[in-house]
């Protein structure tokens, strides 16, 4: 199989599963989180996928660790 290029520095999220069931879980836990947020339906919830360089984002991570603000 071959490695895509970039896949290395990139991020993507997968979801496995496409039966009745997983949706049906899926939908549930959909419909929970816009009772949570006070939405009146799944409908009005959006989801937004973007891309994310790997390795400036685990570097934006260790800085924190590495040099910590004390408030």
């Amino acid at each position: 199989m071959a490695k895509a290029k970039g896949s290395d520095t990139m991020s993507e999220v997968s979801e496995s599963g496409t039966s009745a069931c997983t949706f049906n879980s899926r939908r549930e836990e959909l419909q929970e989180l816009a009772r949570t947020l006070g939405l009146s339906s799944v409908d009005l919830l959006q989801q937004d996928r973007f891309r994310v360089n790997r390795r400036k984002m685990e570097n934006l991570l260790l800085e924190d660790f590495e040099f910590p603000v004390i408030i």
